[in-house]
């Protein structure tokens, strides 16, 4: 019914008006509206114009895992990853994490991504999940920490870690790290410079200017 109510009454569908609808996991369909009724309940019908497309999987999926923020900078984290096409977001907590108060609702995060999604045309939506610890999320991936430290990002990695904003992580298991460019960054932009990195370097967007642009 939100869905509804946001296509008749916010975005002012009206008959004969076309549109997409996507089930967030890969398939999508063009649709008319046939008829929509400006009402508190709304209503809303369509006809389906042509097949049901279903897009191809990523070559491989890319995740960045990040320590939470505060509920606006991570409602805009989870907003711009979407975005920017990474297939895993994992929300991680530790002892030494700084952002404190009550953790935040999976739902409105999931309402977050959702309208993200929406936004920029993505028929298929990336997982999410409250993981919990560093070494919890290290159990059952490969991934490397970002670092001051760390050497270049390379196609291998595949789960980029980005530390709170005390700058601490000390997992169990030896990782590899991995430096982003810039100054001291803030949790949500690193996860953000991460995801960017990561998806354009799978979709062969960057690369050695020799093999990129021969002369």
């Amino acid at each position: 019914m939100e869905d509804i109510h946001h296509l008749v009454n916010v975005k002012r569908l009206i008959e004969g008006e076309g549109l997409v609808l996507s089930d967030g996991k890969g398939s999508w369909a063009e649709f008319v509206v046939t008829k929509a009724t400006k009402a508190r309940n709304g209503g809303l019908s369509l006809e389906r114009q042509g097949e049901i497309v279903v897009d191809p999987l990523p070559r491989y999926p890319v995740g960045v895992a990040l320590f939470m923020p505060k509920l606006d900078r991570l409602s805009w984290a989870i907003q711009k990853l979407c975005e920017v096409g990474i297939d895993e977001i994992y929300l991680l907590k530790d002892a030494f994490d700084r952002r404190g108060g009550k953790p935040p609702s999976m739902d409105r995060l999931s309402r977050v991504l959702k309208e993200a999604g929406a936004q920029s045309r993505r028929s298929r939506l990336p997982l999410l999940d409250e993981i919990g610890s560093l070494n919890n999320l290290i159990d059952f991936k490969e991934v490397a920490l970002c670092d001051f430290n760390g050497g270049p990002l390379r196609s291998i990695h595949r789960t980029l870690v980005v530390g709170p904003e005390s700058g601490m992580m000390s997992p169990d298991k030896p990782c590899e790290k991995v430096k982003l460019p810039g100054g001291v960054l803030r949790t949500e932009t690193a996860a953000v410079v991460s995801a960017a990195l990561m998806v354009a370097l799978r979709e062969n967007l960057v690369g050695e200017i020799d093999k990129a642009w021969p002369i």
